[in-house]
């Protein structure tokens, strides 16, 4: 079992949160999430992540670092509740370097990755967005069903940002999650930097029912004249 596996299940075992905190970042830290590092020995978290600020805006960056940094994983994890008021997770995302390792070795055939995942109740990874060479999108990986089902990029909420990802949380309703950002770092030739913001569990917006949509005020009042008017013409001599 990985280090970082060992400390989700560790995480969903512990008393959750209610939806997100600082899902913003501004509190200019990592307040609410916790925190893992494998590989470099004695080297701090913060080397390869942390929050940033441009303009007033905070938020999260992380880079994969070169073959010299050692780097193998970095992640920070946060446990709530799904309910019915907070099954629609979005989320701000921009893949903002992507750089070559001028340290390669030989290369390896995994690929740098920046990723957003989930932890179900039942201990299942699902990795719901991820930035990589070129870019980034759902499932990345091709192969996660639920990933490909519940997830979708729109715009962002934030133009500072490139991308916004929604994802349906409706499946997951009742059970306690753990959502998270994990920098996965390879010998691949590629040196990975990407930014995560404006975390948010919210209900989400059901589809407006046309029947259900409210008449303009005036609609009534000229179904009123127009029979009146009718009945007008309708008057002996009239």
């Amino acid at each position: 079992m990985t280090r970082s596996l060992f400390l989700a299940l560790a995480l969903l075992a512990s008393p959750v949160s209610a939806a997100v905190v600082n899902g913003d970042f501004e509190t200019g830290d990592l307040s609410g999430y916790t925190t893992d590092i494998s590989g470099p020995s004695g080297v701090p978290f913060d080397t390869f992540a942390g929050v940033q600020s441009t303009g007033g805006n905070s938020f999260f960056e992380t880079t994969t670092g070169s073959v010299a940094d050692g780097l193998s994983q970095t992640s920070i994890m946060q446990s709530t509740t799904v309910t019915s008021a907070t099954s629609l997770l979005t989320f701000d995302t921009s893949l903002i370097e992507d750089s070559a390792d001028q340290l390669i070795g030989a290369g390896s055939a995994f690929q740098d990755n920046i990723t957003f995942f989930i932890f179900d109740s039942s201990f299942n990874y699902i990795p719901v967005f991820a930035l990589l060479t070129g870019g980034g999108g759902v499932d990345p990986f091709g192969g996660n069903p639920v990933a490909a089902a519940i997830a979708t990029t729109t715009s962002p909420s934030d133009t500072f940002f490139d991308t916004g990802v929604s994802v349906d949380l409706t499946r997951f309703i009742g059970q306690d999650i753990l959502f998270g950002i994990a920098t996965n770092a390879y010998n691949d030739g590629r040196i990975l930097t990407g930014r995560y913001d404006n975390i948010a569990f919210s209900a989400p917006t059901p589809p407006q029912d046309p029947s259900a949509v409210p008449l303009p005020a005036s609609l009534p009042l000229l179904a009123f004249a127009f029979g009146a008017l009718t009945l007008l013409r309708r008057r002996p001599g009239g």
